[in-house]
């Protein structure tokens, strides 16, 4: 078999099923494979996969397992060359995975591969980086991403052309199976951000080689999981940033990193204080404070391991 697409899925019922209609609908010229892996959602997705895609292995689970433990599950039932890591708020393009697939098939130097990914409105959603050091994180702690990001500085030439990239998008990730025999399994201590970075590190530091095509595209709605509890997955974001410091620099960064945020959330939850009280709509400020409380607690309390 040529292609096994790996979903994880969380409460996304809606997402799921256009990404699965556009699988079946699109991919043509391979052989593949689909594995749905659905962590305990409570919508009617893993009803709605049994009912409507009787085709695809459905596996359902007991609890949130997050995202990489559940796609090392799917890993372990994948059959294909390929494993594909897909995000179920996205549509794949005509031909994209079968164009993936032969660039994959025809440069057998490369260990993983990326494509062209789409806005909701058809622009590029930009997200060419670079693996992430302290100085520039902490600075993302106060800074608009706008300012900090790697992938707001690329223009849209930038993905006109094949070429080597440092980090894979988490939302769409072609490895050659046979990559997890080298760099072992997904971490599964990242519950749910932190994923493609650190797989894309990995491979890298294996001395292998990760792409990027733009003759195929899938098209991203961006966090329709995370999308529904804001506060916690702000929390999520951070401390999956803080265990990648920890696990690439070692633990002295990883203190730096969570002292600073202590301090740096500390004062934010001062000032959206204040802007609570001349702010009508309170609720988007009441979320961030939330979340800067969360990234508080954990950094003082939370599990570090």
């Amino acid at each position: 078999m040529d292609l096994s697409i790996l979903i994880v899925n969380w409460n996304t019922k809606y997402y799921l099923k256009q990404c699965l209609d556009s699988i079946f609908r699109s991919v043509d010229g391979i052989t593949f494979e689909v594995i749905v892996v659905d962590n305990n959602s409570s919508d009617g997705s893993a009803e709605m996969v049994n009912l409507e895609f009787k085709q695809v292995t459905l596996v359902k689970n007991s609890t949130n397992f997050g995202f990489n433990k559940a796609n090392n599950q799917a890993i372990l039932l994948a059959k294909g060359t390929y494993v594909l890591i897909l995000n179920p708020d996205t549509i794949v393009m005509e031909n994209a995975l079968s164009r993936m697939v032969r660039f994959m098939r025809d440069n057998q130097d490369s260990a993983a591969l990326g494509c062209r990914i789409l806005n909701q409105d058809g622009s590029i959603h930009k997200y060419f980086r670079k693996i992430p050091v302290l100085g520039k994180e902490i600075l993302r702690l106060i800074l608009p991403e706008r300012f900090t990001l790697d992938e707001a500085k690329t223009e849209d030439r930038d993905y006109e052309h094949v070429h080597e990239i440092n980090v894979l998008s988490g939302c769409c990730m072609m490895i050659r199976k046979r990559v997890f025999e080298i760099i072992g399994m997904l971490d599964e201590r990242f519950f749910m951000y932190g994923d493609d970075v650190d797989l894309s590190y990995q491979i890298t530091r294996n001395k292998m080689k990760i792409f990027y095509i733009p003759d195929a595209s899938i098209m991203h709605f961006m966090k329709g999981s995370s999308r529904q509890c804001k506060a916690d997955m702000s929390v999520e974001a951070f401390k999956s940033m803080s265990k990648l410091l920890n696990k690439l620099y070692g633990n002295p960064q990883r203190v730096i990193y969570e002292c600073c945020a202590v301090v740096i959330s500390a004062l934010k939850v001062v000032y959206y204080r204040l802007i609570s009280f001349i702010q009508r709509d309170v609720s988007a400020v009441s979320e961030r404070i939330e979340g800067h409380r969360g990234i508080i607690r954990y950094c003082i309390f939370g599990d570090k391991r």
